[in-house]
């Protein structure tokens, strides 16, 4: 599914055993193991996001290694784009999707961001995080996002709820308990 690499070199980012202490990776990691068994790491402070395979090749599947660039819509500059040419600035929190997709968030840009099947970056307008964040997928693909003032889930419709917090709940005003999981009252 996401298996693209940067063409830009070594440290960079292109395919190099895990191991390789040529293609280091910097402090500030976060991992998530997607549902084919790779291993995918946040390299903050180079402003990536790397995939180790089964057979322990690292690549980069998203970000350049180059600060971010916010664009005049609040997005990571590339948001829309190949995700290995987009220009990230802390991601963190790193999710994968029931369907493989990739979601995490960047604390530079204060956003909740994925990376389809197709390598493409999407930003989402509706998710924020703070320092503290933390995603979360269950089976059925609801997205369960930590921000250190409130918990909220996004079910796979959209439809985005608070479930703990401070913070408006939806726009109905319902208030939703999760003591079990997957069972709101």
């Amino acid at each position: 599914p996401m298996m693209s690499s940067a063409p830009n070199g070594g440290g960079a980012g292109s395919a190099a055993a895990a191991t390789d202490s040529g293609d280091p990776l910097a402090d500030d990691l976060d991992i998530a193991v997607g549902p084919l068994g790779k291993i995918y790491v946040s390299d903050g402070y180079h402003h990536r996001i790397r995939m180790i395979d089964l057979d322990g090749t690292i690549t980069t599947i998203a970000g350049t290694g180059v600060p971010t660039a916010i664009d005049g819509f609040g997005f990571l500059a590339g948001t829309g784009g190949p995700a290995t040419a987009a220009r990230l600035g802390l991601p963190k929190a790193l999710a994968t999707a029931p369907d493989g997709t990739l979601w995490f968030g960047d604390r530079t840009a204060n956003g909740i961001y994925f990376v389809d099947g197709a390598g493409v970056l999407t930003g989402s307008s509706t998710l924020k995080l703070r320092p503290g964040q933390e995603l979360e997928f269950d089976a059925a693909g609801n997205l369960y996002h930590s921000n250190g003032v409130f918990i909220q889930v996004r079910w796979p419709s959209g439809v985005i709820v608070n479930l703990a917090g401070g913070g408006p709940s939806t726009v109905e005003g319902t208030q939703f308990v999760a003591d079990t999981p997957g069972v709101y009252r």
